[in-house]
């Protein structure tokens, strides 16, 4: 979806002012479950 992609574009941001980039050939699926993982416990129906 359009969300995911500013997501992982932001992500991409967010890590480059870190001084990390992330390699050209990443899949956004990988990108996704990076994203994903601390949050998983963390779920809206859950707080």
């Amino acid at each position: 979806s359009e969300g995911q992609a500013t997501l992982i574009e932001l992500l991409e941001q967010w890590l480059a002012a870190q001084g990390i980039a992330l390699p050209d050939g990443i899949a956004p699926p990988a990108v996704e479950v990076i994203v994903r993982a601390p949050w998983v416990a963390r779920e809206p129906e859950e707080i």
